[in-house]
């Protein structure tokens, strides 16, 4: 993965555009499957180091430079997002939250059983919470099994 990256790194300090350099890493990394990591890698790179800066670009790039979407754009929105800062964000991605974060966690756990091979036991849960310490997001998340 470091050489992956080492790669994209030369790429961008060769001035390539943002084009030329995803069709070079699908030169360089095509072979391996749409989910493989190495892959992925190089492309959440890109489209973090051909957005200067901007959360959209970087985010709509990461999407369109194809492979695993949902996990690179969800990686690079993350990062992106982190380095813009609240302000930094597009007021029309923000302001409808109105300070609050909703979230949902599916967890499966299967166990055999001679009636059926596989039970799958969803526990989901939603948070609300408005901005503040992290402490009590993650005391909800703890206890939200409990309900």
């Amino acid at each position: 993965m470091a050489a992956a990256i080492r790669h994209v790194l030369e790429l961008r300090d060769q001035g390539l555009s943002w084009a030329d350099a995803r069709d070079r890493i699908g030169d360089a990394y095509g072979h391996y499957a749409w989910v493989h990591t190495i892959n992925n890698a190089a492309i959440v790179v890109l489209g973090l180091l051909w957005s200067d800066g901007d959360f959209t670009t970087a985010v709509g790039n990461t999407v369109m430079a194809g492979l695993d979407t949902d996990s690179n754009g969800a990686t690079v929105g993350s990062v992106a997002g982190i380095l813009a800062g609240t302000s930094g964000l597009p007021r029309n991605l923000i302001e409808p939250l109105h300070n609050r974060t909703r979230s949902a966690l599916l967890v499966s756990i299967t166990r055999r059983s001679p009636t059926w091979p596989t039970e799958l036991l969803l526990l989901p849960f939603a948070v609300s919470v408005r901005e503040g310490p992290s402490r009590e997001t993650c005391a909800v998340a703890r206890n939200s099994h409990r309900r």
